[in-house]
């Protein structure tokens, strides 16, 4: 098997469960991280779903279009490193446990 599939089948199970995290009710999340959880998830899944067709071969492009996709993948990877690192740098990716604001 090839490893291109196991890793865009990687990213469409992580940003799904990545989609849900902002909607636990027992932590609390600034607006701004919520939409970055949701727009990072949209983004991770098409990503993952289109590089998965095409590795795949369910559709195939010249070498300039190849090309192309193949750079545009590399940016998106690093928007969603981005995202990703502006989660966790801020501690929105945990949240706050409502536990600890009440005690």
């Amino acid at each position: 098997m090839n490893s291109w599939i196991v890793i865009y089948s990687i990213y469409i199970v992580g940003f799904s469960i990545l989609a849900f995290a902002p909607f636990d009710r027992k932590r609390i999340r600034a607006p701004w991280a919520k939409w970055v959880f949701a727009i990072s998830a949209v983004i991770g899944i098409t990503k993952g779903v289109i590089g998965l067709m095409w590795k795949m071969g369910w559709f195939t492009l010249g070498k300039e279009a190849s090309y192309r996709l193949d750079s545009l993948f590399h940016m998106i990877g690093g928007l969603l490193l981005g995202f990703l690192f502006s989660l966790i740098f801020s501690g929105q990716l945990n949240g706050v446990k409502l536990d600890t604001i009440s005690n």
